[in-house]
């Protein structure tokens, strides 16, 4: 699941880069990939404070205090952020591969599937 959805975010990435005429090189599939780490990391916030929402825990400094000082949230956490890294570069690395081997047929080819 989580290769899947860094897939669709590094597809989305190159559309972006490519849609605010960003050129195709050497630092593209970097762009790329920061930019879904970026995703990521901001992704991960926000899902605690949607959980502390959803469970009826007001979000208060006291309380994320608590949340972070507990040991087993933090192994969690840390957990999931390595796992969540994992995929997005399984997820990702098709888009590497193929913009390191051939970066002018992979563009068209996105452009025709996401216009579809």
């Amino acid at each position: 699941m989580y290769a899947a959805l860094a897939l669709i975010m590094g597809f989305c990435a190159l559309k972006g880069y490519y849609f605010f005429k960003g050129q195709l090189g050497a630092w593209t599939k970097w762009i790329i990939s920061f930019s879904v780490i970026i995703a990521i990391a901001i992704a991960q916030p926000i899902i605690i404070l949607l959980l502390f929402v959803q469970n009826g825990i007001p979000i208060t400094g006291e309380n994320l205090h608590n949340l972070f000082s507990n040991s087993e949230f933090l192994k969690a956490t840390k957990s999931n952020l390595i796992l969540t890294f994992f995929m997005a570069f399984l997820g990702t690395l098709p888009i590497l591969l193929e913009l390191k081997s051939n970066p002018r047929h992979f563009v068209p080819s996105l452009k025709k599937n996401l216009k579809e």
